[in-house]
C-alpha cells in the first residue's frame, strides 16, 4: 500500500533532468520502504556539488510528490546509482595498508565466483 513514485531533476539547475534521483516508496505490513536510484554530477572538481545534490535529494522536498513522507523518515532507505565519487590519494600513500583495510571489511561471500 501507499505506493508512489516520482522523480528528483538536479542537473543544469534542475531544469533538464539529466542528473537527479528516481525512487519508488510504499508499504509493507506497516514498515515505509524507499527505494532511489541517483545518477550525480561528474567532473574532477565537482565533489562539492555532488554531494549539495546528494543533500538535496535525501533532506529536501520528496521526489513522490505531496502529500509524501520525506525519504529519511522511511524506516528503511535503498540507496544506489552513479554517485560520481572519487577517492583521491595523495602521492606516496600507502595503497597496499589501503587494499587490506577494504579487503578486512568486506566480508566474503561462500559460494561467489569471478576474479573481480
Amino acid at each position: 500500500s501507499g505506493v508512489a513514485a516520482g522523480r528528483r531533476a538536479s542537473g543544469l539547475y534542475g531544469q533538464a533532468g539529466n542528473k537527479g534521483a528516481v525512487g519508488v516508496r510504499f508499504e509493507v505490513e506497516k514498515t515505509a520502504i524507499c527505494a532511489l536510484s541517483v545518477h550525480l554530477e561528474s567532473g574532477q572538481n565537482k565533489a562539492a556539488e555532488r554531494a549539495a545534490q546528494l543533500q538535496e535529494i535525501l533532506f529536501g522536498p520528496p521526489p513522490f510528490g505531496r502529500p509524501a513522507m520525506p525519504v529519511t523518515k522511511h524506516d528503511l532507505v535503498v540507496l544506489a546509482g552513479d554517485f560520481n565519487f572519487r577517492l583521491a590519494m595523495p602521492a606516496g600513500a600507502d595503497l597496499a595498508s589501503l587494499r587490506k583495510s577494504l579487503a578486512s571489511g568486506w566480508p566474503a561471500t561462500a559460494g561467489a565466483g569471478g576474479a573481480g
